[in-house]
């Protein structure tokens, strides 16, 4: 959820924003389920997921010493 702009809401603007954030995350769930590709990630998320899965993938857990 974004911060919100104001240092001090009120209940009624703190529940229609988390309101909005609810319903924009059902449409994006909804939208995985009929199998519309998600946004596309930022290529720095990609190099690091493939640095983490490198890593995974050369753990060795017998070699715990």
């Amino acid at each position: 959820m974004d911060k919100p702009a104001i240092s001090h809401l009120t209940l009624r603007r703190l529940v229609k924003k988390i309101m909005r954030e609810q319903d924009s995350n059902e449409i994006v769930i909804e939208q995985l389920n009929a199998g519309i590709v998600g946004l596309p990630r930022k290529k720095v998320y990609d190099a690091v997921n493939q640095r983490l899965k490198g890593i995974v993938e050369l753990y060795d857990p017998t070699n715990l010493t």
